[in-house]
């Protein structure tokens, strides 16, 4: 990868719902700050709203766009009820193809698809984790789309050994690979050069992301220059963006007693802009 990078702003930086609108104003304003497009969460759209005309505000202002997939703890679990996952999914992928077929972003679908948010998965075993991700799999050939799986947080993802887990799983397949998010890969004590190494070249997406969500130049503990030294070791179509959340964010998706940040998300996104533009990461 070549640095310096078009870098994505994440829209839970500003609001727990979006609109056409609340994402065409957005948009102008991380586009002022620097940044090249935007991640969005479509469990937080409407269903009212297609991915077309969700796509049309990201055209409108010239913004790159990537969508990030989930699985609320608020309702059903990949083990236990993987169809109705899938059905939920499908809204998912059909953003990320919408998105790809008009050059927003890369063919990815990004994000924690391979755990139930919060909720342990009744009678976890690595063989059914197996075959949830051939589930996916087929959903990924379907659209078209590399599924870029997200190592959370202990507390958020009951994954054993998420980071290690994920990345046995996803080796050597075409349709999935490694959504890597800095602020969890701490908490999950998966931070050195070696593992690091070990998973550089499936990582289709790289989140800068501070411990409680805090802006990246509050000092908590990530070494974020040596993941910029990292950076050029990761595949050239990577894509690079930021996660602070709004605290109206934190408060809805009940994570005060993890993101403990204060910091509104439209500060803490110009902050973390200045600060990778001073890394060397971002584009001035």
């Amino acid at each position: 990868m070549k640095l310096p990078k078009g870098v994505f702003s994440h829209y839970l930086a500003h609001a727990p719902k979006l609109t056409p609108t609340s994402l065409r104003r957005n948009l102008i304003a991380d586009q002022k700050l620097g940044y090249a497009g935007m991640v969005i969460v479509p469990a937080i759209i409407p269903k009212h709203y297609s991915p077309t005309k969700i796509a049309e505000a990201y055209s409108d202002v010239d913004m790159g766009g990537l969508v990030c997939g989930f699985i609320p703890g608020n309702g059903p679990s990949p083990f236990t009820e993987p169809k109705l996952v899938l059905k939920n999914l499908r809204r998912d992928a059909r953003f990320a193809a919408r998105f790809a077929e008009l050059e927003l972003s890369e063919p990815v679908l990004v994000g924690p698809m391979h755990t139930h948010h919060m909720q342990r998965m009744p009678g976890w075993s690595l063989a059914k984790l197996e075959g949830w991700f051939e589930e996916m799999d087929g959903l990924a050939h379907e659209f078209e789309l590399t599924i870029l799986y997200e190592p959370l947080n202990a507390t958020e993802d009951k994954t054993p050994k998420a980071f290690r887990t994920l990345l046995e799983l996803v080796k050597g397949n075409e349709f999935r690979g490694i959504h890597f998010d800095t602020g969890h890969a701490y908490a999950s004590n998966f931070c050195s050069g070696d593992q690091f190494k070990a998973m550089e070249s499936e990582i289709g997406y790289f989140e800068f992301a501070n411990v409680g969500r805090w802006p990246l130049n509050s000092d908590r503990g990530i070494s974020f220059e040596t993941y910029a030294e990292w950076l050029p070791e990761l595949p050239d179509d990577c894509i690079v963006g930021v996660e602070p959340f709004d605290p109206s964010v934190i408060k809805a998706f009940g994570l005060e007693k993890i993101c403990t940040t204060t910091e509104p998300g439209r500060s803490a996104l110009a902050m973390d802009a200045e600060y990778l533009r001073r890394l060397g990461v971002m584009a001035h």
